[in-house]
């Protein structure tokens, strides 16, 4: 039988269109609403959380309500912020299990594809990646082979920059202080430099190095953001140059953000639940 014959409200029905195994349409709007207004600083109220998510408002106030109840949100001057219960569980999570088991198979996939190697940073509280996957198709060609764990310059890294870019001037040089030393030929150590690299990494949506981590390395790095449109990871391509050369290097990024997207849906985190009707 089908929804409400069979007794079951029907926003409690899995959803059997979409791919993958069926989930369920109210709890993946609940999450939609939790990451809404995590997104959402200071907060916000019923009517502007229906709009940002196309949600009928008496299904987002009704949600909102039981949230609330569970102690995922607490409202302050009637508008909702995120809750102590959330705050309790997130400090128990761990922020790379699950995650990469779910993306290495992807991250493979996109190194076979490319033909050099794939890395999968996650977004640490500090704006800082951390890279937790390694797939290579080939020798990596960097002076350590392994780069599981291991941190760069963000001004001279692809991932770097994508953090960057997400950040206002102030704020990118107070993360990254007064100075940018070079560490390759062609590393910026200028902050009007970078800050003109950082418009050309928002307007592609990519980030590239070229000889600027270390000398005969091209990399580029796509980001990967959840439903609200946050930045928590990124996928990066790299290889040597004499190989995999600037051209190769955008000529590898549509795949690059195929997998990128591909990661993002397997978390749940898109596509976007475009129904405003129960």
């Amino acid at each position: 039988m089908c929804g409400r014959e069979a007794g079951i409200p029907m926003s409690e029905h899995p959803d059997e269109t979409a791919a993958g195994p069926p989930t369920n349409r109210s709890v993946s709007r609940a999450l939609r609403l939790l990451r809404m207004v995590a997104r959402m600083h200071g907060g916000a109220n019923a009517s502007e959380l229906a709009a940002a998510t196309s949600l009928a408002r008496p299904t987002v106030f009704r949600l909102l309500v039981t949230l609330e109840s569970n102690g995922l949100l607490d409202r302050v001057d009637n508008r909702y912020v995120l809750g102590w219960e959330l705050a309790r569980l997130g400090a128990m999570a761990d922020h790379h299990a699950g995650f990469t088991a779910r993306a290495q198979p992807r991250v493979a996939l996109a190194a076979q594809q490319i033909g050099e190697t794939v890395t999968l940073s996650v977004c640490r509280a500090t704006n800082e990646l951390d890279i937790v996957v390694q797939e290579s198709a080939q020798r990596v060609g960097l002076s350590v082979s392994s780069m599981v764990g291991m941190r760069w310059p963000m001004h001279a890294s692809a991932t770097g920059k994508l953090v960057l870019a997400e950040l206002d001037e102030s704020a990118a040089r107070r993360l990254l202080g007064d100075d940018l030393p070079r560490v390759a030929s062609h590393t910026i150590t200028s902050h009007a430099q970078l800050q003109k690299e950082l418009v050309t990494v928002r307007e592609q949506g990519y980030a590239t190095i070229d000889d600027e981590l270390e000398d005969g390395i091209v990399s580029g790095a796509v980001p990967i953001r959840d439903d609200a449109g946050t930045l928590v990871a990124a996928l990066a391509v790299v290889g040597p140059k004499y190989r995999f050369d600037p051209d190769a290097c955008r000529d590898a990024m549509p795949e690059l953000f195929a997998a990128a997207r591909d990661i993002s849906q397997s978390l749940g985190a898109a596509p976007p639940d475009t129904s405003t009707n129960e």
